[in-house]
């Protein structure tokens, strides 16, 4: 008898011992809280899922398991036959509320117990003509997949049941038709989404090249990459425009909400379609092309430690009108939420050429329109937004470009510890080749920014503002900077200043800014009632390194009462004394100290990009208010030290000292000040039990 013959009997047996009926719908391994095992050399029949004699696909495999199981999936392969509606298709109907799958990858074999987290290993493969993960459900359902790798995904037709050309290597959407409570959960972790398509045909928008979220879909995602995946509208066919493209890697949309740490969105692409006049039958409706890495709509979302990087948004091209180019990194439309922390870099956004208008390109990094967003700690560098050609050029705005659709929404951005630099806004060619904003375009909009460092940004020299520009189309805009630099921006067309506030009903409000080597000037009203209101300007070299921190000896250091408490590096600025300004602060020695009795435990950390050559430490540390002192020596690998022989409830001043093999001062730490006490206080330990 076959060997696998034989298990398959060993588990009949125990099925018709444990079973008081004789059978069970599906096998043991697969009840509530079980698992079932999926490798390529694996077999697809009612027995599979046990670790020796596992199923052969993941399709087959869910249908085995039961709510709550786990399926485990060893390294290797996974595709399905043409004509399947997906590698891995996860539809649910009425009457399965509550369904919950968990899907691991990365097993190598025989080891089922600890997976690879390199999701290469666990491939899940479209080969171009299919769709790899599609999850429908109409109740609510939670799906978690971990340690794959998505790629290959095609999508060319329309998905039912919404006839969408959406997610090429993901789709998701909850068909619930009434309960708008009823959402599908996805999280996913490890997870890599390559090489995935959506190519559209006709007018129908075409969205989420990698993955779709497209109604009431949250998504939870940690450590999941989007690269090199593709979305395409359809070129027009009726004369009128091609379609729209959204979302080259990442598309979620309809209360869609996204919560991700660790996310990656490079090299990704929207392309809209082209053809016809250009528009549809409104001259703003065209061809347009929104986020290259990732577009959000009618949603919240909360980015935590990203990187967007290299995407490109593309619009139509049409004989009257080029297409609308929008955020080649990252596009928000109605959406809230927050972006902390990471990279927004080398994307470009394009708008569509024309034989009349060229279209604009607008939010090379990010554009969001009709939003709130909270923007910290990110660098934001070289991005590029060009206008389309044509007779007439195709304007062109901003790294980061905010505007509105109508004068009753709201567009508010509030943003903290940013770097904004080398970012260039570019007219298309023909004639009126205007447009500004290099780093920031506000129209419409409400903008604080508070330690911005914006520099060495740009425009054509027949553009204007090659820092920030506040204008308005509806009602006003409203720009604020605080405790910032501006520097290094050339020349424009008039009026050159790097910041401009354009016409009557705009505002820029600059608050402790260090303004230096602006060539045009640093900030001034273009048009008659403009505002611009300037305080505590500061005006001298910053001395940025090459990644745009303070260098010792900059004038931004110590110059303002923070009431940020942290700047871009996590570092922290200080409390009630006087921090920097920018997003930077300048720390070459960190010093905390923890209070011991009769002495104080002291520990620095060295920035060894700002501190170097070090021989040795000095350590000091001073009653406060007096000249009672005490210093000690310590060698370059020491990064901690005990101060003794202190008086308990008596304030000290200490400051660690980095000297050079001639005892030349290099560096100083922050000062702390700090008491002993003998008063110590632990917390008790606290042991669950029964009473």
């Amino acid at each position: 008898m076959h060997w696998r013959n034989f298990l398959a009997l060993i588990y009949c047996v125990i099925l018709i011992i444990v079973t008081p009926y004789g059978s069970l719908d599906a096998p043991i391994w697969a009840a509530d809280g079980m698992v079932i095992h999926v490798a390529p050399t694996g077999t697809d029949e009612p027995s599979c899922g046990a670790p020796l004699y596992p199923c052969q696909t993941l399709q087959y495999a869910t249908g085995q398991v039961a709510s709550g199981g786990v399926i485990k999936v060893a390294q290797g392969v996974y595709t399905a036959p043409d004509g399947s509606p997906a590698v891995l298709d996860l539809t649910f109907g009425a009457g399965q509320e509550g369904k919950d799958i968990t899907i691991i990858g990365g097993y190598l074999l025989p080891n089922w117990d600890i997976p690879s987290s390199d999701p290469l290993q666990t491939v899940l493969d479209g080969r171009g003509v299919q769709r790899v993960i599609n999850i429908v459900s109409v109740p609510s359902i939670r799906v978690h997949i971990q340690g794959v790798t998505v790629r290959n995904g095609l999508v060319n037709l329309p998905s039912l049941p919404d006839g969408l050309f959406s997610g090429g290597g993901l789709y998701c959407l909850n068909d619930h038709p009434y309960d708008t409570s009823a959402f599908v959960t996805v999280e996913m972790k490890n997870v890599v989404f390559r090489n995935n398509k959506v190519v559209g045909s006709g007018p129908s928008s075409a969205s989420g090249g990698g993955a779709s979220f497209y109604r009431r879909c949250r998504a939870f995602l940690e450590n999941v990459v989007f690269e090199g995946n593709e979305v395409r509208g359809g070129d027009a066919t009726d004369g009128t425009r091609g379609a729209h493209a959204l979302g080259g890697g990442l598309f979620a949309t309809m209360y869609s909400d996204v919560v991700a740490r660790g996310l990656v969105i490079r090299q990704n692409i929207a392309q809209a379609g082209s053809g016809g006049r250009g528009y549809w039958a409104h001259k703003w409706d065209r061809a347009d092309g929104l986020g290259g890495g990732a577009a959000f709509q009618y949603n919240s979302v909360d980015l935590q430690n990203i990187l967007v990087e290299g995407n490109v948004a593309r619009a139509g091209y049409g004989s009257e009108f080029g297409g609308f180019g929008a955020g080649g990194g990252l596009f928000f439309e109605y959406s809230s939420g927050v972006i902390d922390d990471g990279e927004i870099k080398n994307n470009s956004v394009y708008g569509g050429n024309a034989v009349g208008r060229g279209g604009e390109g607008t939010g090379g990094g990010l554009m969001a329109t009709d939003s709130r967003l909270t923007l910290s700690r990110l660098q934001i560098l070289s991005n590029h937004a060009i206008g389309g050609n044509g007779n007439y050029a195709g304007h062109a705005g901003g790294a980061l470009y905010f505007t509105k659709a109508s004068p009753s929404n709201v567009m508010r951005v509030q943003g903290t510890n940013l770097i904004l630099a080398n970012n260039k806004a570019e007219a298309g060619s023909g004639q009126e080749r205007w447009g500004g904003g290099g780093g920031i375009f506000a129209q419409d909009a409400d903008v604080t920014l508070n330690h911005a460092t914006i520099v060495s940004n740009s425009v054509l020299s027949t553009m204007v503002a090659p820092a920030v520009i506040a204008l308005h189309n509806f009602t006003e805009s409203r720009v604020r900077i605080s405790n910032s630099i501006i520097a290094f921006h050339p020349t424009s067309a008039y009026p050159r200043a790097a910041v401009i506030s354009q016409r009557e009903g705009d505002s820029v409000i600059l608050e402790n800014v260090v303004f230096w080597q602006n060539a045009g000037g640093d900030a001034s009203t273009w048009f008659s009632g403009a505002v611009l209101t300037v305080t505590n300007p500061i005006v001298g070299d910053p001395k940025l390194s090459a990644d745009f921190h303070l260098q010792k000896g900059s004038i931004a250091i110590d110059q303002v009462l923070s009431s940020v408490h942290i700047d871009i590096d996590g570092e922290p600025r200080p409390f009630m004394e006087k921090a920097d300004i920018g997003a930077d602060e300048y720390v070459p020695i960190y010093l905390s100290s923890t209070s011991l009795d009769c002495a104080l435990f002291l520990r620095w950390r060295t920035n060894p990009a700002l501190v170097k050559g070090v021989s040795s430490y000095q350590i000091q540390g001073c009653e406060k208010g007096t000249t009672n002192c005490v210093t000690y020596n310590a060698d370059a690998s020491t990064t901690s030290f005990i101060l003794p022989n202190l008086s308990n409830y008596l304030r000290y001043l200490i400051r660690v000292d980095a000297l050079d093999a001639t005892g030349r001062l290099i560096e100083s730490s922050n000062t702390v000040e700090a008491f002993p006490t003998d008063r110590l206080v632990y917390l008790p330990l606290t042991l669950r039990g029964t009473r």
